[in-house]
């Protein structure tokens, strides 16, 4: 109860009008509620604000928003381990990947899923090396005919091209 009348002249003394009335009103919150905490938003700093929400069901409806695979990335994060919470690593993710375009977030969190990357430096380390905007493997552009090819084109269209030159090879 000390402090805070010392606090309260010193606002008194030392702040402009509207600072005294804040501190004065943050007071006398905290004078009337000694048996239970509470966080009042507007106290908080505008990019811890979102930490505070620890329900599961509340990081799912974020992810759920930035697609399919983040919210499946998410259920995966939290599923991880039945005796470990897993709120700060969601949390962690879910706030980076939604700093990037939907379609980049979906990928990474794709690609993080198929290579077992539950973490939050292993997601910011897929978008920072854009490995996100590579395709993942098995799902490359299917080029049979370039397998076991030296050219980059069609032998098909090789022969092509090759028969509207005439069919002659003088041309060199």
């Amino acid at each position: 109860m000390l402090l805070k009348l010392i606090l309260l002249i010193y606002a008194l003394f030392h702040l402009n009008h509207e600072d005294f009335f804040e501190i004065f009103l943050f007071l006398r919150y905290h004078a009337h509620s000694q048996t239970q905490w509470r966080t009042i938003d507007a106290h908080l700093p505008e990019h811890r604000r979102d930490i505070r929400h620890r329900s599961r069901t509340y990081w799912v409806d974020r992810a759920r928003r930035l697609g399919e695979a983040p919210l499946e990335l998410v259920e995966t994060i939290f599923d991880s381990d039945d005796v470990l919470h897993q709120l700060r690593k969601v949390q962690a993710v879910v706030k980076h990947l939604e700093g990037f375009p939907r379609k980049r977030a979906c990928n990474a969190a794709r690609r993080a899923i198929h290579y077992g990357c539950l973490n939050y430096q292993g997601v910011k380390s897929i978008l920072s090396k854009g490995l996100d905007l590579e395709p993942l493997q098995g799902e490359e552009e299917s080029r049979d005919w370039a397998r076991h090819s030296r050219h980059s084109r069609n032998p098909t269209q090789q022969a092509l091209a090759f028969m509207m030159r005439g069919g002659n090879d003088d041309s060199r």
